[in-house]
C-alpha cells in the first residue's frame, strides 16, 4: 500500500487538487458506481496529512479501513499487488469525483469507412459523456484496437480509453544454472561454473553450455543431483531443465567412452558390528569401469584411487597413490607396505570395496582381495575406510572444496545488466497477435467465432502516463515472475513512434516528451516479497526512496533497477506549467490540436464549469491546480 500511495501522492496535479480543497465541490455522492464520496474524502485527508510537513511518518489506518470496506480483498495485513491497489484507488476516486451525475446510454458504432480521426473523436466524446473527472483529465488516454478476421475481409476498428499502459515483458527463455564439473583427469580440480541455458531446453543444453567453458565433449558427461553426500538423481540428457530445481546441487561428471560410469560412496567403517555407526563422507563419485567382462582387483583399486586422488592432502599417501596409478603391474604384493609396528598400511588395506544399495546404507557384497571382479551396470560401490586409516588420512584432511570459475565467483565484478529497453516492451505490446481459442472473436460476417488477429496502437496519451510492467505471468500450467531488467529513461521519454494519430507531428516537443516522477518496486517472488518506491518531489526536484516508514534521499542513478514494477511519467508541458510561480489559469487539458488529449478534434463540447454546474465560479477554477501554497509540503511516508 505504501508503495502505491507514495507514487500517486507524488503526482502533482492530483495532490494539489486534493490539497486545495477543490475536490469538495466535485464530490458525487449519488453515483451508484462510487463510494458516496467517502473514498475521495479519506484520500484527501490522507494527502493533506502527508503533505502538511508535520509528520515524519504516519500509519494510514483510517484510509485502509475505508478501502477494506469498499474492497474486502484489501482487508487484513496480507500483501497485495501495488498495481491492483492503485487501479482500484484511481477508479474509486474517479467515480467519487465524476462530474456526470446521470450517465447516458450510448450505442457503440462500427468504424466502417469513416476516417479514423472522426471515429476516435466520437469514441472519446462518448467516453467523456459518461466519465468526466480529474482522474480522466489527468490519467486517461486512448487506444486503437484493430481486429482482422482470417476468413473474410472484415476488419473491426475500435477506440478504447485506458488508465494504465500495461506492457508485457518477453518471456524469460533462459536461466542461470550453477553446477560443479568433475573431470576424469585426476590432476584437474573440480570447478564450479554458472552457465546460461534454455529455460525450456533439456539437460543436453546444460552439457553444451559446459562444453563451451570446459572444452570437454558434451556427449561425455553425466549430470547428478547430490544432497547430504548422497546421489538423489541421475539425469538423462533428454530430461527437461524444468525438472531441475534452482536449489539442487548439480555435479556434472566427465565420462569415458566404452566404459560404464558406476556410482561410488566414501564411508567410514564402523568400529562395531552395528551398521548404524557407519557414516558417508565427502563427495560421492562416479568412476569408469568395464561391465562387459571381469577386471583385476588391482585395476579396480587403481580406478578408485584415480577418482579420489584430488581429495587427498597427505603428501606421503599422494606420492604412494601417484606411483600406484602410474604402474601397469597387477601384482598386489608390489604395493603392500608392512610398517614396523605391525599395522597394515598398504593401499589395498586402507579401505575395503563393497557393493551397496543406492543410498550406501545396505551392503550386498565385499570384494575379496586378489579376485577378479565383475561389475554390473546397476551397481553402487562403497569404499569402507578402516578406523585407523580414516583418522590418519581422512579426518580433517579430506579436500572437499571446489575451485570457483569467474562465472560463479560472488566476488567477481558483475557485468552491468543490459536487459531490455522500455521501447522493446512497447514493440511487443503493439505487435499483432492471434487470439487463442478461448478468446475467439465473433465475426458478424462469418457468423461464428474466429481466431482473429488483434493489434493495439496508441492514439493519444494522457498528461500523466502510468506504465505497468507485467512481471507476473500466469497460465493454466505454471506461474512465474519475470525479473528481467528493463531500462527506462528518467527524462525525455518519447512514445510518438507508437502513436498512430496522423496529427502527432503537429504536437510541440513538450507535449510529446515525458519525465519520470515515480517508480513502484517489487522485490521477491510470487509467494511473497516487498514493495518500495522512488518518487521525485516536484517542489525541490529531488528523488526520495520510500521503504515502509523509512524515507531517505536518493540519487537519480539508483532509480532504474530490475525491481521496477510501475512507472509514472509526467508530460513536460504539465511540468512546465506546474513550475510557474503563479499559474494564471488552469492547465489546458482539453486544448485542441496541440495536446495529445484532443489531437485534431473539434474544440471539446465540454468544459469543467458546464459539467460541474459551476459556471459562475471562475475564480475558484483558477485555483484547482495552483501550486503556490504557503504550507510546507515535505514528503512523509505512509
Amino acid at each position: 500500500m505504501n508503495s502505491a500511495l507514495q507514487c500517486l501522492s507524488n503526482v502533482p496535479p492530483l495532490t494539489n487538487y486534493f490539497n486545495s480543497g477543490k475536490y469538495k465541490k466535485e464530490l458525487n455522492r449519488n453515483n451508484p458506481l462510487g463510494m458516496g464520496g467517502r473514498l475521495a474524502e479519506e484520500y484527501a485527508q490522507l494527502i493533506q496529512t502527508m503533505w502538511s510537513g508535520q509528520h515524519s511518518s504516519m500509519a494510514p489506518r483510517d484510509f485502509k479501513m475505508s478501502v477494506s470496506q469498499f474492497a474486502p480483498r484489501f482487508s487484513g495485513y496480507q500483501q497485495h499487488d501495488s498495481q491492483e491497489l492503485l487501479s482500484f484507488l484511481v477508479d474509486g476516486l474517479h467515480e467519487d469525483l465524476n462530474r456526470i451525475s446521470k450517465k447516458p446510454y450510448i450505442e457503440m458504432k462500427e468504424a466502417g469507412d469513416r476516417p479514423m480521426t472522426q471515429v476516435a473523436e466520437e469514441s472519446w466524446q462518448n467516453h467523456r459523456k459518461r466519465n468526466d473527472s480529474i482522474v480522466v483529465d489527468t490519467l486517461h488516454g486512448l487506444f486503437r484496437s484493430t481486429v482482422d478476421c482470417p476468413e473474410c475481409p472484415r476488419i473491426s476498428v475500435t477506440f478504447d480509453p485506458f488508465c494504465f499502459l500495461s506492457l508485457p515483458l518477453p518471456a524469460k527463455r533462459e536461466r542461470a544454472v550453477e553446477c560443479c564439473f568433475v573431470p576424469l583427469d585426476m590432476d584437474e580440480s573440480i570447478m564450479k561454473y554458472k552457465v546460461t541455458v534454455n529455460k525450456n531446453g533439456s539437460l543436453y543444453d546444460l552439457h553444451m553450455a559446459l562444453s563451451q567453458v570446459t572444452k570437454k565433449t558434451p556427449d561425455e558427461m553425466v549430470t547428478t543431483n547430490i544432497y547430504n553426500n548422497k546421489f538423489q538423481n541421475f539425469y538423462k540428457i533428454t530430461d527437461l531443465m524444468k525438472q531441475v530445481y534452482d536449489k539442487e546441487q548439480l555435479y556434472v561428471f566427465e565420462t569415458a567412452t566404452k566404459f560404464t560410469m558406476i556410482p561410488m560412496y566414501m564411508r567410514r567403517a564402523s568400529s562395531t558390528s552395528s551398521s548404524y555407526n557407519q557414516q558417508i563422507f565427502g563427495l560421492p563419485l562416479v568412476i569408469p569401469l568395464k561391465t562387459d567382462g571381469v577386471i583385476s582387483y588391482v585395476e579396480f583399486y587403481r580406478t578408485v584411487y584415480r577418482a579420489i586422488y584430488r581429495h587427498l592432502t597427505n603428501s606421503d599417501l599422494k606420492e604412494k597413490v601417484n606411483n600406484f596409478v602410474q604402474s601397469d603391474s597387477d601384482q598386489i604384493e608390489e604395493f603392500v607396505n608392512k610398517q614396523e609396528d605391525g599395522d597394515d598400511d598398504g593401499l589395498f588395506n586402507l579401505f575395503k570395496m563393497k557393493s551397496v544399495n543406492a543410498y550406501g546404507t545396505q551392503e550386498y557384497q565385499t570384494f575379496e582381495e586378489g579376485c577378479n571382479i565383475e561389475i554390473k551396470e546397476t551397481m553402487y560401490l562403497c569404499a569402507d575406510w578402516n578406523t585407523n586409516a580414516y583418522k590418519k588420512y581422512v579426518l580433517d584432511q579430506w579436500n572437499t572444496k571446489e575451485k570457483l570459475h569467474e562465472s560463479a565467483d560472488p566476488l567477481a565484478p558483475k557485468k552491468t545488466p543490459i536487459g531490455l529497453q522500455l521501447q522493446d516492451c512497447m514493440k511487443l505490446f503493439t505487435t499483432k497477435e492471434q487470439l487463442d481459442k478461448d478468446d475467439a472473436w465473433y465475426c458478424s460476417n462469418c457468423t461464428k467465432h474466429q481466431q482473429a488477429t488483434k493489434k493495439f496502437d496508441l492514439w493519444m496519451l494522457p498528461p500523466v502516463l502510468v506504465i505497468h510492467l507485467k512481471r507476473f505471468s500466469y497460465t493454466r500450467y505454471y506461474r512465474d515472475k519475470l525479473d528481467t531488467f528493463v531500462n527506462f529513461p528518467l527524462k525525455n521519454l518519447d512514445l510518438s513512434d507508437f502513436v498512430v494519430n496522423p496529427h502527432k507531428d503537429a504536437w510541440p516537443r513538450n507535449k510529446r516528451f515525458y519525465n519520470l516522477i515515480a517508480v513502484s518496486n517489487h522485490y521477491g517472488g510470487l509467494g511473497g516479497g516487498h514493495y518500495t518506491a522512488y518518487a521525485k518531489n516536484y517542489h525541490d526536484g529531488k528523488w526520495h526512496y520510500f521503504d515502509d516508514s523509512s524515507v531517505s534521499p536518493s540519487s537519480e542513478d539508483r532509480v532504474v533497477t530490475k525491481a521496477a514494477y510501475m512507472l509514472i511519467y509526467q508530460r513536460q508541458d504539465l511540468e512546465e506549467w506546474l513550475n510557474k510561480k503563479s499559474p494564471s489559469d488552469t492547465f489546458p487539458y482539453l486544448e485542441p490540436l496541440f495536446s495529445p488529449r484532443a489531437t485534431a478534434f473539434n474544440p471539446p463540447r465540454y468544459n469543467l464549469g458546464e459539467q460541474n454546474g459551476d459556471d459562475d465560479d471562475d475564480d475558484d477554477e483558477d485555483d484547482v491546480f495552483n501550486n503556490n501554497h504557503d504550507e510546507a509540503m515535505d514528503t512523509a511516508s505512509t
